[in-house]
């Protein structure tokens, strides 16, 4: 009896897509450690799925076993363990902090070129003023903002809240801002 070789090229094909997939997956415990154009499944998820690809690929590797059945067997095997594992991946939940970022530097640097005065009579007319309390209270705000920005477990909320209070912050101190009186 010679032994007929069994197309595999199926099988091989699975395979290959199980490891794509696995490839372009992110390993995450919340998501919030990847990009929204991305896809991330918790770590146990990936590796239980991986050793499932290790399986196909050790049976692969030994074609003189493969039978009719078993064959198709394995093929189905992987195809399933690669839609399984897709149910499992996410998008991405990193939000975008640009915005934010350039919201906080604008905020610095208005609050940097603002100087301190009780009455605005030492301040000249070409620079603004305001008192310690409105500085105090924008500075607050400035470093609450900051600390969403440096936070890797901030959500898109969180984002979105600390552009919403730092703005009004910012309106509020330009209220609070006059040009002095010194001549």
């Amino acid at each position: 009896g010679t032994k007929v070789k069994l197309n595999d090229s199926a099988f091989i094909s699975a395979i290959n897509l199980a490891k794509a997939t696995l490839n372009e997956t992110q390993r995450s415990e919340d998501g919030l450690d990847c990009v929204p154009e991305k896809k991330w499944a918790k770590p146990t998820a990936c590796d239980d799925f991986k050793a499932k690809i290790e399986l196909a690929e050790s049976r692969s590797k030994k074609p003189e076993d493969y039978t009719d059945n078993n064959l198709v067997e394995y093929e189905a095997e992987i195809r399933t363990a690669t839609r399984d594992f897709e149910v499992k991946r996410k998008d991405g939940l990193k939000p975008d902090k640009t915005a934010l970022s350039e919201l906080i530097t604008t905020a610095r640097n208005l609050r940097d070129s603002t100087l301190i005065s009780t009455d605005g009579t030492d301040v000249s007319t070409t620079v603004d003023w305001t008192t310690i309390e409105a500085k105090r209270d924008f500075s607050n705000a400035i470093t609450s903002a900051a600390n969403v920005e440096s936070n890797a477990k901030a959500t898109k909320d969180n984002v979105t809240e600390a552009v919403k209070s730092l703005t009004e912050a910012v309106n509020t101190f330009k209220a609070n801002c006059h040009k002095g009186s010194k001549v």
